[in-house]
């Protein structure tokens, strides 16, 4: 369909030009909150301050090493073949640590992940129990 036809939908045709915006109406308000029920910002806290740096030489690991310290408070460090754990002292830390995946140090790519992010601990975990009113009623009528 090239051009559109206003008697064919019994619609009138509109002039095309710039809508015309009235300034004097104030502004819709924002809701402060949202129809979903979980909050934007995560409920866990994830309590372990362990960083997994990995993916380089050894030949490479003094190069690593330096980036890491330069991150933050270090605790403490763990060391592997290709991989190093390391503690910091602070959030700030290991956020600066977080940044450096993917980056490419003496042309390897290391990689940089967060031990236990995102894994909830089962405390954590809500389970909701049958009450004695829905039980009686379950035994009496079914499911």
């Amino acid at each position: 369909m090239t051009e559109f036809h206003p008697s064919l939908f019994r619609r009138k045709c509109k002039a095309e030009g710039p809508a015309e915006i009235d300034m004097a109406t104030k502004p819709a308000p924002i809701p402060q909150n949202t129809l979903y029920e979980e909050p934007l910002v995560s409920q866990h806290r994830v309590k372990k301050r362990y960083v997994t740096v990995y993916g380089f030489t050894p030949a490479n690991m003094e190069t690593v090493l330096d980036m890491i310290r330069s991150c933050g408070d270090i605790l403490e460090i763990e060391y592997g073949k290709n991989w190093v754990n390391v503690l910091f002292g602070g959030e700030d830390g290991i956020k600066k640590c977080l940044r450096m995946n993917t980056s490419i140090v003496g042309d390897e790519m290391i990689g940089v992940f967060r031990q236990g992010g995102g894994v909830v601990e089962d405390k954590d975990i809500f389970v909701r129990h049958k009450g004695i009113f829905t039980s009686m009623m379950e035994y009496f009528f079914g499911d």
